[in-house]
Order: structure tokens, then C-alpha cells, then sequence
């Protein structure tokens, strides 16, 4: 788990060599999701009960509804994420073959980037307007990802316009349409 803060805050920090040094370890994803990103998105979700502490109208029932819909909305997105990025990928890969193992880590760091925005939304007392353009920064990692996943130059600019939408977009729009739905 210290392991994968690390390479998360390095990601914040370097993009670019966040994304090699992660390359350099030859970590299975599966252990990457089990050890990283599975228990942050749980932290994620149980971040959801702090609300409580300066929202007075906030039950416990109702934190548990959000922490749920966090959890969900994120575990959702790893999965169909990974399997929209294999298909739609194949033209932007030099070599024309996705790596699943690399597709797996690079799903899961992104998501790991989403969740930490989530997880500094419910630590904070007020909204912030500044913390709505934070995916920006997720979309700068995932943009300089580009050469981790073996991206052809020319197609860098679909690849990253696919992957925002399939990784940035999943969490924002299947949480609103779960608010919406429960309340």
C-alpha cells in the first residue's frame, strides 16, 4: 500500500516519470488492485461519514448511501474501463496488441488519482470550487501515460481523449445519476 502512495504522489508530482517508474516494477495488477487501489477506494467511501461532522441534515443512513455510491461508482469504472480501453485501444498501440497487465495498472492508477480527489471533497468543511477542476490534473497523468502504454506519437491525442472519457468520466457521471436516483 506505501508502495502505491508513493507512485501515486509521484504521478502528482512527475507525470512522466512517475509513469517510468512505475513501469520499471514488474508488480502484477491484480496485487495492485488488491493492495492499492481496492482498500483507497474503501478509504474513499468511508471518507463519506466525516460529512457528517459539519453537515447537520446528514444521517448515518444517508452517509452510508454516499459511501456506497463512491465505492460503486469507482468499482464500476476499474472494469469497464479496462475492458472498453482493450477494444478501443488495438489502433492506438504501436506493436497494434494491448497489454492487459499494463492497461490493468494504468486503470488503476488513474482511478487511484479520481478517488484521492474524493477522499480531499469529503475531508473538507466547505466546497471548493478549485477542487472541480482537480480531474484536470488526472488528465494531465493520464495524458503523459501515453508513452507507459506503448502509444504511437500520431495517435496520442485519441488515446487520451478515450481515456479521459472512460476513466474520468464513469466516476463523475455514475455518481450523479446515483444522487440523483437516491435522493
Amino acid at each position: 500500500m506505501l508502495r502505491f502512495l508513493k507512485n501515486i504522489f509521484q504521478l502528482l508530482i512527475s507525470p512522466a516519470n512517475g509513469w517510468e517508474d512505475i513501469s520499471a516494477e514488474t508488480k502484477d495488477p491484480a496485487a495492485i488492485a488488491s493492495q492499492g487501489l481496492y482498500p483507497l477506494l474503501g478509504f474513499a467511501a468511508l471518507t463519506a461519514f466525516f460529512q457528517m461532522l459539519w453537515i447537520s441534515q446528514l444521517t448515518v443512513t444517508g452517509a452510508l448511501q454516499n459511501a456506497i455510491i463512491i465505492f460503486v461508482q469507482y468499482f464500476i469504472t476499474f472494469f469497464l474501463a479496462q475492458y472498453a480501453l482493450s477494444l478501443l485501444l488495438k489502433p492506438c498501440i504501436s506493436h497494434g496488441e494491448v497489454n492487459e497487465k499494463k492497461l490493468a495498472v494504468f486503470v488503476s492508477y488513474s482511478l487511484a488519482l479520481m478517488a484521492l480527489i474524493t477522499i480531499i471533497e469529503n475531508l473538507l468543511p466547505m466546497e471548493l470550487l478549485i477542487l472541480q477542476f482537480l480531474p484536470i490534473v488526472v488528465a494531465v497523468v493520464i495524458w503523459k501515460g501515453a508513452r507507459f502504454m506503448g502509444v504511437e506519437t500520431a495517435q496520442v491525442p485519441r488515446f487520451t481523449i478515450l481515456s479521459i472519457l472512460l476513466i474520468i468520466g464513469p466516476p463523475l457521471l455514475l455518481g450523479w445519476l446515483f444522487s440523483c436516483i437516491i435522493r
